[in-house]
């Protein structure tokens, strides 16, 4: 597959109960000032083994960790998260063996990720994605 001039997107999502609350401009300006490509409001929440396609190829629930995590996956597969360096190996997994072309990060817990999860996507996971994908 060739994945020259391949743009990956990096964007953060919340759930639609946010909307029109002051912690929605919060997080949009963040996301903003991060560099992020897109922001994604959720209408409907994340259900595992009831999602979307659309939610199944891009949307990613997980936490990034200050620490490598043993098992990244749970008993059925779906993933947890992990380091930056977990979290960066996926990605640019899924760019070169799979195609993908973006990923939108939700918090676990359905809520909006907090600003130090905002800060690693945007300013560590996304670049060394990207890096990673320009190198192949």
């Amino acid at each position: 597959m060739s994945i020259e001039n391949t743009a990956v997107v990096f964007g953060i999502g919340a759930p639609g109960d946010l909307a029109g609350t002051a912690r929605l401009l919060d997080v949009v300006q963040q996301a903003d000032r991060d560099g992020l490509d897109h922001f994604s409001l959720s209408d409907h929440p994340y259900l595992g083994g009831r999602v979307d396609a659309h939610a199944a190829l891009g949307f990613l629930p997980g936490r990034i960790t200050d620490r490598p995590l043993a098992a990244t996956r749970d008993a059925e597969g779906r993933w947890l998260g992990g380091s930056v360096g977990q979290w960066v190996e996926e990605l640019t997994g899924a760019v070169l063996e799979h195609g993908a072309s973006g990923f939108t990060l939700f918090a676990t817990d359905h809520g909006s990720p907090d600003p130090v999860t905002l800060g690693r996507w945007a300013r560590e996971v996304a670049p060394a994605v990207r890096e990673a994908v320009a190198k192949g």
